[in-house]
């Protein structure tokens, strides 16, 4: 009984620590809309905010998924001028830094990413699981977009 309940544990806890680990983002992922550049444990990203007033947004810092939630701890940038030569009609950017982004991962398969922005908040004031959780409830009542993003292939180059 005790080699059978050993056992048991084993397997469970090796299923939770593949179920955690599972997801691995590398390489660029994008839609007509939002792109993704995963690399090792870093990510930039070029986005759109969520309903609303819609604006662009981007930021790039460190990346962690656990379970269904990629988080996205943004830095500040060592570049002095970030403006970018737009249309005005798309608005302002929004530079993120300095905070946290929080992702659900509604689908993963190797060459496509369903994410759906729950929220952003200070690095500051992210608790983890608290702000998860308060996210999550959030996104239950107001149902936001979710990105559908295809995985970038590098083209070969011809010879010439």
């Amino acid at each position: 009984m005790q080699l059978q309940l050993s056992t048991y544990l084993l397997i469970f806890l090796s299923l939770t620590v593949y179920s955690q680990s599972h997801v691995e983002l590398d390489g660029q992922f994008s839609d007509s809309r939002d792109t993704f550049n995963f690399d090792n444990n870093s990510v930039s990203f070029d986005i759109f905010s969520n309903g609303g007033l819609i604006y662009p947004m981007e930021g790039h810092g460190t990346f962690t998924v656990v379970s269904d939630i990629l988080t996205i701890k943004t830095c500040s940038s060592t570049n002095e001028a970030h403006p970018r030569e737009e249309s005005r009609a798309l608005g302002d950017r929004e530079i993120i830094e300095g905070r946290t982004v929080v992702f659900i991962i509604n689908n993963f398969v190797p060459d496509s990413l369903t994410l759906t922005l729950i929220g952003i908040i200070d690095n500051s004031e992210f608790h983890k699981q608290k702000t998860i959780r308060k996210f999550r409830k959030e996104n239950n009542k107001f149902k936001f977009r979710e990105r559908q993003l295809n995985k970038n292939k590098l083209m070969p180059t011809p010879n010439k």
